[in-house]
């Protein structure tokens, strides 16, 4: 799976057979219809708000192991 800008992608195999091709399309579906894009929208804006967005380990600060 790809997180997009404006959306998400769900890339098959390049050898996948029908089945393959069939999963990934019921997946991306799913995705679609479950909300999956904002969710990971506002966690990703919360995180961002939170100082989660790897900004911290400049030189000097601590990090953990």
């Amino acid at each position: 799976m790809f997180l997009g800008l404006n959306g998400t992608v769900v890339k098959s195999h390049g050898a996948a057979d029908a089945t393959g091709v069939a999963a990934a399309l019921r997946l991306a579906c799913q995705l679609a219809q479950s909300g999956f894009r904002e969710r990971i929208a506002a966690r990703v804006a919360l995180a961002t708000q939170s100082g989660q967005d790897g900004a911290k380990g400049e030189a000097g600060s601590e990090t953990a192991p």
